[in-house]
């Protein structure tokens, strides 16, 4: 026999002569899908290795054939691995399909419904009962009524469950289907939300809250742990309530709000409905780009509202794969006509109200309500692929926001030893200074303040450390730069004395009058000739920048947040207000 033994067959076990009896149609009631439905390997997935390779397995030889020496013959006894194929998962089994239901966030009574299957071919089975734990508010619908039911062999039944919003908050319902020799389970999970659908006073405040353990040592070095994995985010909202009916209205629906999921419309990324859709309406068309829309996934549904007043409005449940940049595809059709000369499209979001929910009133009976939320599905927006970078690190090389002064700060961080009556000492906290700025952004539209919250996601707070430009003209320029220079001559202004490539302070932005940016790390510095020191970079500009092109050299300074909570002021529709601590960092 050859060395190498191949498989050159896979025999399907289910195509042996000794076949299930067969049963009426009737009772058969499979429809084409249902193996499709079903978790379980494929028949056979891939070439096995060698039989002479092969570890002890279970199961001996009889389930293909080999190939040696050029003919053919059964597989003698040897050990191997059983393929198994539709016959092993599938059949002489009772199946509950799906095992699980997902309803996500629960705003409307609904129906979900889901499959029985006696999935033996020959025996019949009995159903005796169904056990039920925890489905208050659920009710179970039955096709054939109460227990004792029979099943004949490959018999399949479509039940539902009716799913109220009257019940607990949390849904984690188990419905336990007893054939005696077998009790497949379903299990229901979802929360049953309220919609709170009030517009907010603007400005409104958006906070992210990392979490980042820092640990320094007294050189600067740093190694920054982070701790969490996505941000809390947290939304703090005024609403100013003039009408009698919507106080009341708003009043009551917070009043039991303890534990509860709210679902409240996200009116900062709010879209025009482009054109009229009619009740029946399965797509409507909306601008989704640059605003947090969110597609629905098999185990979460995200819901968008068609709203024109607290009043008037429909919540619609966006399908799987539903968002393009034009369009949303809705899980339902619309229950009502929506025009799109009033009708405004916002993303919902799932939140818990944060104690203690606050509302002033006026004498004339004027209501202002404040309320901090805590989002429930914060998604990873992290995406820094639109900066420039330096070592691999990004650059934040937009100009500061600065809508006051901007504050900075060296700090040694000294230890003070006085007794307050001889000599005092001082303890260095650092061997090189912490310096501390400020970063300030404000983006005017749409596109720039969604690109804004895809890099403050993916600097994670403190953890990520990115180069930030000074802004200042800190370096005068006495001389044009060749295109092979990597040494630039400049006004002495104490660099080499006392910085000398020294972090943070390790890198320069040369920026031209045409707007032109070129980032280089400072290896160096030459001492002070007649006026003039000359900057070492790590490796030339590629390009010949004369003098009086030059609009500033600027430090690049290595930094980081300072801060693990960046408060979002939102302003208007794209408008965002942002200011952020920022220390530097040698890493």
């Amino acid at each position: 026999m050859a060395s190498e033994v191949v498989f050159t067959g896979y025999q399907d076990v289910t195509a042996r002569a000794e076949q299930t009896p067969p049963v009426d149609e009737a009772e058969r009631g499979i429809n084409p899908g249902i193996v499709g439905g079903l978790v379980h390997p494929p028949p056979y997935a891939g070439a096995p290795p060698a039989l002479a390779t092969l570890a002890a397995g279970p199961i001996f030889g009889g389930f293909g054939q080999i190939q040696a020496g050029g003919s053919t013959s059964a597989l003698p006894p040897a050990l191997g691995f059983f393929c198994g194929g539709y016959e092993v998962v599938v059949y002489d089994r009772i199946h509950v399909i799906p095992t699980v239901l997902r309803l996500g966030n629960v705003l409307a009574d609904q129906t979900r419904e889901f499959d029985v299957w006696n999935a033996h071919r020959r025996a019949s089975k009995t159903l005796s009962a169904i056990v039920e734990v925890d489905t208050t508010g659920l009710t179970l619908v039955e096709p054939l009524g109460s227990p004792p039911v029979v099943f004949a062999p490959l018999r399949l039944l479509d039940y539902s469950v009716i799913v109220s919003t009257s019940g607990p908050a949390v849904i984690d319902a188990l419905y336990t289907f007893d054939f005696t020799s077998e009790s497949p389970t379903l299990r229901v999970t979802g929360n049953r939300t309220i919609a709170f659908t009030f517009d907010p006073e603007r400005p409104m405040t958006e906070a992210l809250e990392w979490k980042t353990q820092v640990l320094e040592s007294e050189n600067g070095d740093e190694r920054r742990i982070r701790l969490r994995e996505l941000p809390r985010q947290i939304f703090n909202m005024r609403y100013l309530i003039v009408d009698d009916n919507e106080r009341s209205q708003a009043l009551n629906l917070l009043f039991n709000q303890a534990g509860r999921t709210f679902q409240i419309p996200m009116f900062q990324w709010r879209r025009p409905l482009l054109v009229d859709v009619i009740a029946g309406a399965t797509v409507i068309s909306v601008d989704t780009t640059d605003a947090d829309f969110r597609e629905s996934t098999a185990s979460q549904q995200n819901l968008v509202i068609l709203w024109r007043g607290p009043n008037d409005f429909e919540i619609a449940e966006v399908a799987v794969g539903g968002i393009t940049s034009s369009t949303i595809t809705l899980f339902l059709p619309l229950d009502s006509d929506h025009d799109a000369f009033d009708t405004i499209v916002v993303p919902m979001q799932a939140v818990v109200p944060r104690d203690p929910i606050e509302w002033a009133e006026t004498p004339n009976n004027v209501v202002t309500i404040s309320a901090g939320w805590l989002a429930t599905e914060v998604v990873d927006l992290a995406d820094l692929s639109s900066l420039d970078t330096l070592d691999g690190i990004p650059i934040l090389d937009d100009l500061n926001f600065m809508d006051q002064t901007l504050d900075q700060s060296l700090r040694r961080k000294y230890h003070f030893f006085d007794s307050e009556s001889g000599v005092f000492e001082i303890l260095f906290g650092r061997t090189v200074p912490e310096y501390a700025t400020i970063k300030g952004f404000q983006p005017q539209t749409d596109s720039a303040a969604w690109e804004l919250r895809k890099i403050l996601y993916g600097l994670h707070g403190k953890q990520q450390s990115f180069w930030l430009p000074t802004f200042r003209n800190d370096f005068q320029i006495t001389s044009g730069i060749g295109a092979g220079d990597t040494l630039i001559e400049v006004e002495d202004a104490g660099y080499e004395r006392f910085v000398d490539g020294a972090e943070p302070w390790a890198g320069i932005m040369i920026e031209k009058r045409d707007g032109t940016r070129f980032f280089r790390r400072i290896i160096g510095s030459t001492p002070e000739v007649g006026g003039v020191e000359e900057i070492e970079i790590d490796s030339p500009l590629g390009v010949a920048v004369a003098a009086v092109d030059v609009r500033r050299m600027s430090l690049l300074v290595r930094s980081r947040f300072n801060v693990d909570r960046i408060e979002i002021e939102h302003m208007q529709i794209g408008n965002l207000r942002v200011r952020i601590p920022v220390v530097g960092v040698k890493q």
